[in-house]
């Protein structure tokens, strides 16, 4: 967590309750319909990793809204066999992200979570970011897709969090399956500290 707290200007708290909830409802109908049908894989990757001796999932810290410490739970590579192949894909070894979203640690769409020690060299206006939930989808990752990522991220997030809005999150998802489907990671292969979902780059670090 930040050793001083984030200079962020809320709006009021029925105000954001308002201006949150239908999204908010969306991800819990889109995560909890996910969810079930990840169940029997996830039900099963957990036996093979205890059958294996081996943790089911390992914590990845970043930080979240307001710049508090967050602990993202993904699948930890498993070794050996096919199986252990099938487990290891990104599509499956990070779909327990959908359970943040959830919990409500994780937006489907916002700025990329950042690892705990990105913030401390960072001009104040980039704190911004911090104003909103990180998200699966932003528009760095959309844009990197399909190689117009022409902004730096720090750039792209303060747009995510300036336009959070239903119809703009909606419109940013239905962007990202083209690039899901059609687009090159060439262009996130680079960067240091990543977790891929649903074939799709999630920063920690940029």
């Amino acid at each position: 967590m930040l050793s001083e707290p984030i200079p962020i200007k809320h709006p009021p708290m029925v105000q954001r309750i308002v201006h949150n909830l239908p999204f908010r409802v969306f991800e819990l109908v889109f995560c909890s319909l996910s969810a079930l049908l990840y169940l029997p894989i996830w039900v099963g990757h957990f036996v093979f990793a205890h059958l294996k001796g081996q943790a089911w999932l390992q914590a990845h810290a970043v930080l979240g809204c307001g710049g508090h410490n967050l602990s993202l739970r993904v699948a930890a590579p498993l070794n050996g066999g096919r199986l252990a192949r099938f487990f290891n894909h990104p599509q499956i070894a990070h779909s327990t992200l959908l359970l943040s979203v959830l919990s409500g640690k994780l937006s489907l769409v916002g700025p990329a979570p950042v690892a705990p020690d990105w913030a401390q060299d960072q001009p104040a206006r980039y704190l911004a970011r911090f104003g909103v939930r990180p998200g699966l989808v932003n528009t760095f990752l959309v844009r990197s897709r399909v190689n117009i990522a022409f902004e730096e991220e720090r750039e792209l997030a303060l747009l995510d969090a300036a336009t959070n809005g239903l119809f703009a999150r909606l419109g940013l998802l239905a962007r990202a399956v083209p690039a899901l489907l059609l687009g090159s990671e060439r262009a996130q292969t680079d960067l240091p500290d990543h977790i891929k979902l649903f074939f799709m780059t999630m920063v920690f670090r940029v």
